[in-house]
């Protein structure tokens, strides 16, 4: 892999981990005005916001937990010289 192109690829992959820190909060407060939203219309108060709120939690990490991963993976194949899982170059 050429110099340009490493240097794109951990680009990449700090934009990647930085998207850990918007993506989490983002999802929670998604979740709240959603519920909050749902409160207004069906009366349901405090629980769809509560439900949604805590379902933003759990989209969130899990979204930043994948994000980890796929960064930690490419972090580990720039490691080993751009080669693959299976030790095959990645072109």
């Amino acid at each position: 892999m050429s110099k340009p192109a490493r240097k794109g690829a951990a680009f990449r992959r700090i934009g990647d981990a930085y998207l850990i820190g918007m993506i989490l909060p983002a999802a929670v407060v998604i979740g709240y005005f959603m519920g909050r939203g749902l409160d207004s219309l069906t009366g349901w108060t405090p629980w769809g916001t509560r439900v949604l709120t805590v379902l933003g939690v759990v989209a969130g990490f899990r979204e930043a937990i994948r994000i980890a991963l796929k960064v930690g993976r490419e972090e580990d194949a720039a490691m080993r010289g751009g080669r693959g899982p299976d030790g095959e170059s990645q072109q």
